[in-house]
């Protein structure tokens, strides 16, 4: 089992834990949709984030609240993006992170999951919901908490900070949003 962990202070975990993770990332307006579609349209650049993607937004409260309940390490599960933004979040609150990914995720994320940001990496099934159940259990054999990918009001509530951040920066330009588009992926399962 490797685990890398960095030495913060106390004070600093406190200091670290009360402000976000996540960076502030552009708002840009888009002259050709706006154009087409006759009203301002804008793209939240979210990928500017620093492990590339808005997950770090909830995923970084949802460890933060395990470090203020005196958690050393957390576990999850990831094809890619909230494994990245999970070890990112653990590495800055100086934490041990591991990650359990299926096999269908490519070697990149694996590699920078261990070099840049130091996570524990565990291989584990050919889809997501069995490298989940592997997170689950090594959550429970290492007693840390689990760092669900997309569930939980704590990560619902973190990434809400887009729109509220969205709202403010249209409003030093004086406009207003009107409309979120976003995309979707969704997943179901059969019973057949």
């Amino acid at each position: 089992m490797r685990h890398t962990t960095f030495a913060l202070t106390a004070a600093a975990v406190r200091a670290l834990t009360t402000t976000p993770l996540h960076d502030v990332t552009p708002l840009i307006k888009s002259a050709p949709l706006s154009n087409k579609l006759n009203c301002d349209v804008f793209f939240k650049m979210d990928c500017a984030q620093p492990p590339g993607s808005f997950k770090l937004r909830g995923i970084s409260a949802t460890v933060k609240e395990a470090v203020e309940r005196g958690a050393d390490g957390v576990v999850s599960s990831s094809g890619g993006n909230a494994g990245l933004a999970t070890a990112h979040a653990a590495r800055a609150l100086g934490i041990a992170c591991t990650v359990v990914l299926p096999t269908t995720t490519p070697d990149a994320v694996r590699r920078k999951l261990e070099d840049e940001y130091g996570a524990e990496v565990i291989v584990e099934g050919s889809v997501w919901d069995e490298a989940n159940g592997k997170a689950e259990q090594l959550a429970a054999e290492y007693r840390r908490p689990l760092v669900h990918p997309f569930e939980g009001e704590t990560t619902w509530s973190g990434h809400a900070s887009l729109v509220e951040e969205v709202d403010e920066q249209l409003a030093e330009l004086g406009l207003r949003m009107d409309a979120i588009v976003c995309c979707v992926c969704l997943l179901y399962t059969s019973d057949a």
